[in-house]
C-alpha cells in the first residue's frame, strides 16, 4: 500500500466533517466534489448566503476574542468573511477541519483559525501579536 493509499484509507475511516468556506470558486467546488466522491469526508461547501448558525458563530467569536469582537455587529461583520465563518464552524464543533486559502491569502486563513479555534496547548507559549 502506498503512502497516499494509507492516507486515503485513514481519511475514509475518520469520516471527518470538512468545510470548504470559499465555495464560490470553481476550483474549490471541484476539490470538494472530489473529496466527497472518494469518500474522504463529509463535505460542506459554504456559499454567500445567510447562515442560520450565524448567531452561534458570533457568540463564539465574541467569547474567544472579546477584545477583537466587542459587539455583535463586529462579530457579524467578521463572519461575512468566509474563512472566519468556516473556522468558527470548526471552533463550535460543527466541522472537524476547514480547507481554505484558495481565494484569500494564507494569512487570512491563519487569522481566522487563531480567532475561532486557537493553537494547540503545546503551542500556547507562543505569543500572538495583539494586532491580529
Amino acid at each position: 500500500m502506498s503512502f497516499l493509499d494509507s492516507v486515503y484509507q485513514r481519511a475514509k475511516e475518520m469520516r471527518a466533517r470538512v468545510v470548504f468556506p470559499e465555495g464560490d470558486d470553481p476550483r474549490v467546488q471541484e476539490a470538494a466534489a472530489r473529496v466527497e466522491k472518494l469518500g474522504l469526508g463529509v463535505v460542506e461547501v459554504l456559499r454567500r448566503f445567510p447562515d442560520s448558525r450565524a448567531p452561534f458563530l458570533a457568540q463564539h467569536l465574541r467569547s474567544r476574542r472579546p477584545d477583537r469582537f466587542p459587539t455583535d455587529a463586529a462579530a457579524a461583520e467578521a463572519l461575512e468573511h468566509p474563512l472566519t465563518r468556516g473556522a468558527c464552524l470548526v471552533g463550535i464543533g460543527a466541522a472537524d477541519v476547514m480547507v481554505g486559502g484558495a481565494v484569500y491569502p494564507s494569512a487570512d486563513t491563519i487569522h481566522a483559525a487563531l480567532w475561532a479555534v486557537g493553537m494547540a496547548r503545546a503551542s500556547r507559549r507562543c505569543q500572538v501579536p495583539s494586532t491580529w
